[in-house]
């Protein structure tokens, strides 16, 4: 039986830190946003309409290329400070690939490297 593949991902609306749970030593792949821009419909006037869409696609192609980074995996925990993470989850979950894949979501600060790398491990341990 093929073990099921874990990752741990710590996000907020810049960038994704994407480190998979293995034996050896973790590795952190980084994928980052060039500009997220925050959706507030009420404030917006029209000249500014076109830059919120670009804003929009930005937003969309960070979260493919987060998706597309972790459609291999069984197992996905969402970490980190901002809703990121669960912008993502929703989108995840609305994806036909991530059917039969556990998404977990979990509330976090800011953290180093190495203290991201300790909550992952310490996450799928306790599984």
């Amino acid at each position: 039986m093929e073990a099921i593949k874990k990752i741990g991902i710590w996000m907020d609306e810049a960038n994704a830190h994407l480190m998979e749970f293995c034996s050896d030593a973790m590795e952190t792949t980084s994928i980052g946003s060039v500009a997220v821009l925050e959706e507030k419909e009420s404030s917006i006037n029209f000249a500014e309409r076109p830059l919120l869409n670009k804003g929009q696609l930005t937003q969309a192609a960070y979260y493919g290329a987060i998706a597309g980074a972790v459609e291999t995996y069984g197992i996905i925990l969402l970490f980190g400070p901002t809703a990121a993470k669960r912008e993502l989850f929703y989108r995840l979950k609305a994806n036909k690939y991530f059917l039969q894949t556990r998404i977990q979501l979990v509330e976090a600060q800011k953290m180093t490297g190495h203290q991201q790398h300790a909550f992952v491990r310490e996450y799928f341990s306790k599984q």
